[in-house]
């Protein structure tokens, strides 16, 4: 009897610990009118699980309801997020108001408490437009200490970088465009780059564009900046395109900075284009310093650096290729520190006009990218196997560019797609001719 006692009341105890992990689980969802629940006081309601306003209070991992196809104009900052939450914003702009006095993030992530709370946040379908950060800590979006998960969002004319993770643990970038933001003015900070910036942890970035951003600061890194100041650092660039960017330092397109010779860093790029970035001293397409890199199937070509590497510049770690790559313009590879494999190729041709369309286009997907031409030596230059079965705008690898009835894959972020409407063509506006 003392037996079936003892299993019955395990048996209670673990449905209870069960309802609980289910409601914590759920959470609250808490809808944004506005009105008597602003922004500011969602984010409150679910950090402390009790009503802020007009809002439903929180209730462990909770979902923010923004209007759909609003605007949000911050005079001052929000409260940073320090719990677990979801905010969809149904295609709403959060911005900087004309009329703000101070410089902040429109979003901020996490706090300084790293033992207490890990805290993740979930953006979905956003415009962060206007920020303004100090130190380059991230006008659209600065974390400490936590994880972000960005999907299907356009983050734009920020200053002080678009998005800085500080001791980041995980965070993800999916099908979404960081274009046209810069670092603080020249002088005013030591580090970080003009758009997505990680000083530790693992940072995936898929199917996005990172077009146009301008680091004027620090050590370099217009489009991505690479650190492991605070830890091991894994960056992996899967089916997206990095165009367009530029620094007064090194690695106007990829950036990485080693910290104290650490060499712990990993960088993992796969079927993406990195094209037409301007550096003003070294690595014009990627600068590495002693991290460990692989690249596959990627298109690395009219890029520029004044002085080493147009395409890369490589010092130490190790520079993994070989994986059907396309590397330089006019027979030159334009890279120091590499060493080119039996499947990568250095096209002959001259300019980068003749592999790719050089605007960014609407070629389908919710992302610009550039499309490849016929003829290019990028199309269908795959003999192997795919290392993606799709590209960056959701199109099928391998397909049949050439029109010889064998679909092979092929190198960069899209698998060649026929364009039927010119109309669309400068569907989306960015000047990198």
């Amino acid at each position: 009897m003392q037996v079936k006692q003892t299993i019955f009341k395990k048996s209670v105890l673990a449905t209870a610990l069960l309802i609980e992990i289910s409601t914590q689980a759920h959470g609250a969802i808490i809808a944004v009118n506005n009105d008597d629940c602003t922004l500011a006081q969602a984010i409150e309601s679910a950090n402390t699980d009790t009503a802020a306003g007009g809002c439903a209070a929180g209730n462990g991992d909770d979902t923010i309801e923004l209007p759909n196809n609003s605007v949000i104009a911050l005079t001052t900052a929000l409260p940073p997020i320090i719990n677990d939450v979801t905010i969809n914003a149904n295609n709403t702009t959060i911005s900087r108001d004309v009329s703000a006095q101070t410089q902040f993030s429109l979003i901020q992530l996490g706090s300084s408490d790293y033992i207490a709370n890990l805290p993740v946040l979930e953006l979905n379908d956003v415009t962060l437009d206007g920020g303004d950060r100090a130190g380059n800590y991230g006008g659209a979006i600065s974390t400490l200490n936590a994880s972000l998960y960005l999907n299907d969002s356009t983050i734009t004319n920020n200053i002080g970088g678009a998005i800085t993770l500080t001791s980041n643990n995980t965070s993800v970038i999916n099908n979404s465009v960081i274009s046209n933001n810069q670092s603080s003015p020249f002088g005013l900070a030591s580090y970080y780059g003009g758009a997505v910036s990680v000083n530790s942890g693992e940072l995936t970035i898929n199917s996005t564009t990172i077009a146009d951003n301008q680091s004027n600061s620090g050590l370099g890194g217009g489009g991505i900046y690479v650190s492991n100041y605070g830890g091991a650092v894994t960056l992996n660039v899967i089916n997206s395109t990095i165009s367009g960017n530029s620094t007064v330092f090194d690695g106007a397109g990829i950036f990485h900075y080693d910290f104290q010779g650490l060499s712990n860093s990993a960088i993992n790029i796969t079927s993406s284009t990195i094209v037409n970035n301007q550096a003003n001293d070294n690595g014009g397409g990627i600068h590495n310093e002693l991290a460990d890199v692989v690249v596959r199937q990627t298109i690395i070509s009219g890029n520029t650096a004044t002085n080493n590497g147009n395409e890369v510049n490589s010092l130490g770690g190790s520079f993994t290729l070989n994986d059907y790559n396309l590397i330089g313009l006019n027979n030159d590879d334009g890279s120091t520190g590499i060493t080119l494999g039996a499947t990568d190729i250095v096209p002959s041709v001259n300019n980068l006009n003749e592999i790719i369309i050089t605007a960014l286009s609407d070629n389908g997907g919710n992302t610009p990218t550039h499309n490849l031409l016929p003829g290019s030596p990028a199309l269908d230059a795959i003999s192997g196997s795919c290392a993606l079965s799709v590209d960056q705008i959701g199109n099928n690898r391998p397909n049949d560019g050439d029109g010889d009835m064998i679909a092979a894959c092929d190198i960069g972020a899209v698998e060649y797609t026929v364009i039927e409407d010119l109309i669309f063509i400068d569907g989306f506006d960015f000047d990198n001719n």
